[in-house]
């Protein structure tokens, strides 16, 4: 990371004698310039950028906390601790800063160095560490901390607004927990911040241009290869018609406001297919069809009412369906999660457990979970190719504890004649992988289902 001169830019209020023109210019709560005023003076800077010796950073920051001290204390009080805030980075930051604030709980802080030199990390540090220190409101005591993103000013060709949303993205990932403290937004973080937004650019067209579409993915029973079930797998088509697994995009759904827009179109869509184009699917007897939900649909209050309702209206019963969450997107000891899996549950929903043993959940805190089956990772399977005892130890250990847990077991990602085989002398009764069939469109399925139903026998390997 460059370091940085010494060059002073004595920070400009811009006192006005007219009121509303100090409403435009300045933060009527807290005194701190306002997002106009800042995104003026972040252009100064910009235009006098020195890439070889930068000498300005802007630091954008989210108070963490700020909503339940709101809920907890009132308006009244949030606003008293907004106006500390400011008066503290006003307080820890050297001469030649300024101070905006942008939105109710985040600041932004617009540095430059005088007098003598600063390094950039302790500059850091030091903003970070003094908004964890409690903030005394008369005879109440407040905790609270910052994610904070940081962008070095050196490019002239760039503009106020895309460096504030740079800062804000690289304190989105703080607030998500991907970084630590301070994210400093560098060459690598302003890529995957530009991809993560082509990838919005992707989900956004094709909510608008109906660019989603559903391929399935059949379960199998590892005794005969008869089909006992289907994953509905989200697939996007951009505008160029290129195709992309849900894998590629999940993770920009979850930040986005289109989650819940995209969860009722799977399942409409799904049951749609199934009653066009899968009839004998819904008619076999222990058939399931499988969505995925993500965890913040899965932590919002009353969402497995709402899911039965819908399942109640769609004409299916609970039992020809189940849900899939990923063990590693698990939010422990959320009591809200906990009440809608086991309305759902009880209900006669399959709840199953992604990539079970690869997340960092303890098994006995797994165990508390409302889930009747789980799927094992492939990525466990290596010792059965290689022959490696530990490895193969482990696959048993995993498999005998979920088996003690009481869970019905799916091993997913399975390949090769080897992992089917050893899976099954482990106790393994059902699997997906390409050694069965790749996801397919649902008249695929159907026609695949039925021949191993006319045909069943050991699975044999596929190209894959």
């Amino acid at each position: 990371m460059k370091e940085f001169t010494a060059r002073s830019l004595t920070p400009r209020r811009l006192p006005s004698h007219d009121h509303a023109e100090d409403q435009a210019l300045n933060d009527p709560l807290t005194g701190a310039c306002s997002r106009v005023t800042m995104l003026d003076e972040i252009g100064k800077a910009i235009s006098s950028a020195d890439a070889a010796h930068p000498d300005a950073i802007l630091l954008y920051l989210n108070i963490n906390g700020f909503r339940s001290v709101n809920d907890k204390f009132g308006h009244e009080t949030g606003d008293r601790l907004l106006v500390e805030v400011a008066r503290r980075l006003e307080s820890v930051c050297p001469n030649g800063h300024l101070l905006g604030r942008v939105s109710g709980d985040e600041f932004i802080l617009l540095l430059r160095h005088s007098g003598r030199f600063h390094p950039l990390h302790p500059m850091l540090n030091r903003v970070a560490r003094c908004m964890s220190q409690p903030f005394m409101l008369g005879d109440l005591e407040i905790g609270i901390s910052a994610s904070i993103g940081c962008v070095v000013i050196e490019d002239r060709n760039t503009t106020p607004s895309e460096l504030m949303h740079r800062g804000e993205m690289a304190m989105s990932l703080v607030k998500r927990g991907e970084r630590k403290g301070v994210c400093l937004a560098d060459d690598q973080i302003i890529r995957d911040i530009e991809s993560a937004r082509e990838i919005d650019r992707k989900i956004q067209h094709a909510v608008k241009h109906h660019g989603f579409f559903l391929h399935f993915q059949p379960t199998v029973a590892l005794m005969d290869g008869a089909v006992t079930g289907a994953e509905a797998l989200l697939r996007l088509t951009d505008k160029d018609g290129s195709t992309f697994a849900a894998s590629e995009f999940m993770a920009a759904i979850t930040r986005t406001e289109y989650g819940d827009i995209i969860d009722e179109w799977v399942f409409a869509e799904a049951i749609h297919l199934l009653r066009l184009e899968g009839k004998d699917l819904l008619g076999r007897t222990g058939f399931r069809l499988s969505l995925n939900v993500s965890t913040p649909i899965l932590t919002s209050s009353g969402y497995a009412r709402h899911f039965l309702a819908k399942l109640k209206t769609a004409g299916l019963t609970p039992e020809s369906l189940a849900l899939e969450l990923v063990e590693s997107h698990i939010l422990r000891n959320n009591q809200i999660l906990i009440e809608n899996l086991t309305v759902l549950r009880d209900a006669g929903i399959v709840i199953i457990l992604d990539d079970f043993g690869s997340g960092d959940c303890n098994f006995q805190e797994l165990a508390k979970l409302p889930i009747n089956s789980v799927k094992i990772s492939s990525t466990f399977y290596a010792g059965i190719q290689t022959g490696n005892t530990s490895e193969k130890a482990l696959l048993a250990g995993i498999v005998g504890i979920a088996q003690k847990l009481g869970y019905e077991i799916i091993a997913k990602g399975v390949e090769t004649q080897a992992q089917a085989d050893h899976l099954r002398s482990l106790g393994c009764r059902y699997a997906q992988g390409y050694l069965f069939a790749k996801p397919m469109l649902i008249g695929d399925l159907q026609e695949f289902a039925n021949k191993q139903t006319r045909s069943p026998s050991r699975p044999n390997s596929t190209e894959s």
